[in-house]
């Protein structure tokens, strides 16, 4: 007889999406964050996964799948930034487990390293940056993944890359 370990724990995603119209070059560049976050929360959902979704103050904490994607048909640009919105998280979803910082080309990556700080260290955190046309990047600054994506198209091998964890 083999004793094997089973995780029994559920991965909670949560996915939080800037609306600071100063992260954005172009109204085309959020409307690309907006789709990134959403095809995220798309896949949470098909691998059953405990969902939060934040973007500004549009918030969805386990929402049913038939409206999980209402969250984003209703983002806007405003004044929330992505450390008020992962702050907002910290509090909404304390057990989440993987969180996915989508922003814009024009954020710092400090800006991005103090909304990751708003976390519980535990949690993996992943940067997504979208820069319209840019092309795709992955590269990992003080322990903090950052992906690059210049169409939507590059998402799912760039996450399927084995690259982030």
């Amino acid at each position: 007889m083999v004793r094997q370990f089973l995780d029994t724990r559920r991965s909670h995603v949560a996915v939080v999406v800037d609306v600071n119209p100063r992260a954005y070059r172009t109204p085309n560049e959020f409307e690309l964050a907006v789709s990134a976050g959403a095809s995220v929360t798309l896949r949470a959902i098909r691998d059953e996964m405990d969902l939060t979704v934040l973007c500004g103050e549009h918030v969805a904490v386990q929402p049913a799948p038939s409206s999980a994607l209402d969250t984003f048909s209703r983002a806007e640009l405003s004044g929330w930034d992505i450390a008020k919105a992962t702050g907002k998280l910290a509090q909404l979803a304390p057990d989440a487990s993987v969180v996915l910082l989508v922003t814009g080309s024009l954020t710092e990556f400090a800006d991005l390293r103090h909304a990751r700080g708003l976390l519980p260290h535990e949690v993996n955190t992943i940067g997504l940056q979208v820069s319209e046309g840019a092309g795709t990047t992955l590269r990992e600054m003080a322990g903090f993944p950052l992906i690059g994506i210049g169409e939507l198209s590059e998402l799912a091998p760039v996450l399927a890359s084995g690259g982030v964890q």
